[in-house]
């Protein structure tokens, strides 16, 4: 009997994990310069109310793909902004730190949103696909001690 619920979670997470909710890659969209709220996020757990999100599919011109969400933090002479956009291509590193000349600093962080809308809320980038994956390994831990 055990095996028969071990395999049907096995299958239920194997089927969660292949399918794409959306085609819509969606990510947040604000400046702190205009709006307090986009630097107020403290955690990959706050959300942005709705007129932040943005289609970033609109954004695709020919074959520019605009499939990652970025997260910048700049300080500019004292100045510090908080900015969150749709991003068209990865680097290799997901947090990036660049210092200029006349106290400029600069933090992005890039996440994959065709695994996560919405996934430039914080520093602490997060995907979908280990949340469910947790929760599959803590549902399968509790059938097995039953």
């Amino acid at each position: 009997m055990k095996s028969v619920i071990v395999s049907f979670f096995v299958i239920a997470v194997v089927a969660l994990m292949s399918v794409q909710l959306s085609s819509a890659v969606q990510c947040y969209e604000c400046n702190s310069k205009f709006d307090k709220y986009c630097k107020d996020i403290l955690s990959y757990t706050d959300i942005l109310p709705p007129q932040y999100i943005k289609n970033c599919t609109e954004l695709e011109t020919g074959e520019i793909k605009y499939e990652f969400c970025r997260k910048m933090e700049q300080n500019v002479d004292g100045d510090k902004r908080t900015l969150r956009m749709c991003a068209s291509h990865e680097t290799k590193e997901r947090c990036v730190e660049r210092t200029g000349t006349k106290d400029i600093k600069l933090k992005y962080c890039l996440c994959d949103a065709r695994e996560n809308n919405l996934c430039n809320t914080a520093f602490g980038l997060t995907s979908n696909k280990i949340t469910i994956l947790s929760i599959f390994s803590l549902i399968l831990a509790l059938v097995l001690h039953l």
